[in-house]
């Protein structure tokens, strides 16, 4: 599942909900919440999306292993 696709919020297209995000990038923040930002599909204005994972424990050793990863290079 594409997670950029689904719910995410474009201010530039009146409000539609269900906007799909094209051209974007996946980071970690500090807080170790998903962060993507790319473009609109409909009008190509920039869009950002944050999902929470930082706090929650279930996640804390996959986030771990990115880290990890990007830090070697891998």
């Amino acid at each position: 599942m594409d997670l950029a696709k689904y719910y995410s919020f474009c201010s530039s297209c009146d409000g539609k909900n269900k906007i799909e995000m094209v051209d974007y990038k996946l980071m970690l923040n500090d807080l170790d919440d998903i962060v993507f930002q790319g473009k609109c599909k409909t009008c190509s204005g920039r869009m950002t999306r944050y999902i929470e994972t930082g706090e929650q424990a279930r996640f804390q050793m996959r986030i771990q292993i990115v880290k990890e990863s990007k830090v070697k290079g891998n």
